[in-house]
């Protein structure tokens, strides 16, 4: 068994929006723009390394174990590879739903937002590549998906209060709860 592939947490992340609706490998491959043998391995990836474990023959997600991984272990794995100035789609603190996160002191000067580059994109700003390369059309059509992604980099390229303020939230979207590990700033 091979280890977990970035498109492997885009995977769990839908999951995670799904949550108790019924799914298919074919759905849920075409929402993710994988394919089913794609969407099919990344479930055993997540089953392998317990951020997924089957009830009644479905796929749960491990919400607490994920929401560790997505904290210390992507960022680390899946390190942000950021670019020149593009148009794209806003991510991290810039993603409209996180803009409350930006910090304090970024408002004193021009703010060049962080965005996938996507060929049409709306907005200009420095390019940060996303987990995966289907994630900025998967997260077009399901809000609450790009709203996980957004917090994803914001934990992989924020800094002090930011990403301290986007890890509080991914906990708490995945787990419901408050109790977040104690992380220092950057």
């Amino acid at each position: 068994m091979s280890s977990c592939k970035a498109q492997d947490v885009l995977v769990a992340l839908k999951l995670l929006t799904i949550a108790e609706e019924p799914w298919t490998f074919p759905r849920l491959a075409s929402s993710l723009s994988l394919s089913v043998g794609a969407t099919h391995n990344a479930i055993a990836h997540l089953r392998a390394a317990q951020l997924v474990y089957e009830k009644r023959g479905e796929a749960v997600v491990a919400k607490r174990r994920l929401a560790d991984f997505l904290v210390y272990g992507v960022p680390a794995v899946f390190f942000p590879v950021r670019g020149g100035i593009v148009r794209g789609v806003p991510t991290s603190t810039y993603a409209p739903m996180l803009v409350k996160f930006a910090a304090e002191e970024n408002k004193a000067e021009p703010v060049v937002p962080i965005v996938w580059p996507t060929p049409n994109g709306k907005v200009k700003g420095e390019s940060l590549e996303p987990i995966y390369d289907t994630a900025p059309k998967a997260a077009a059509s399901d809000p609450m998906l790009y709203e996980l992604l957004a917090l994803l980099d914001g934990v992989r390229v924020g800094r002090g209060k930011e990403r301290r303020a986007c890890i509080e939230a991914l906990y708490l979207k995945i787990t419901g709860e408050g109790d977040v590990p104690t992380v220092t700033p950057d």
